[in-house]
C-alpha cells in the first residue's frame, strides 16, 4: 500500500494505492478529511483506513509504505502519544493484532 497526504487550510486529501507484488495496481482510492488539526492525525487515519481497506479486499499480508515515521514508530510502540492521535494508533494496533499469529 502506498499513501500520499496533501494538506490544505481546513481539509486534507489523501490517496491510497494497493500494488500487487508484481507491480500491478489492485485498487486505488482518494479520501478527503475535513477539519482535521494535524498532518500526523491524517497520516494515522490514512494508515488505518488503508489497512481496513486491505482487509476488505483480502490483500493480506500487507506492507505499508509511508513517510509518516512518527505514526509508524507509534504503531511499533516506539515513542508515546496522546489525545486523538493515540485513539487512532490504538485502533491501528488492534486491527494489526487481529491478523497476527499469536505464536510469533
Amino acid at each position: 500500500m502506498l499513501m500520499h497526504v496533501g494538506a490544505g487550510s481546513s481539509k486534507y486529501g489523501v490517496g491510497i494505492v494497493f500494488i500487487h507484488a508484481h507491480g500491478n495496481v489492485v485498487e486505488a482510492t482518494v479520501m478527503v478529511f475535513q477539519g482535521v488539526v494535524s498532518v500526523e492525525i491524517v497520516e494515522a487515519k490514512t494508515i488505518f483506513e488503508g489497512f481496513a481497506m486491505a482487509v476488505r479486499l483480502g490483500q493480506l499480508p500487507l506492507c505499508i509504505e509511508s513517510d509518516a515515521l512518527g505514526v509508524v514508530n507509534l504503531c511499533n510502540k516506539v515513542g508515546s502519544s496522546n489525545g486523538d492521535r493515540n485513539n487512532i494508533i490504538h485502533d491501528i494496533v488492534l486491527l494489526l493484532h487481529s491478523f497476527c499469529d499469536p505464536d510469533t
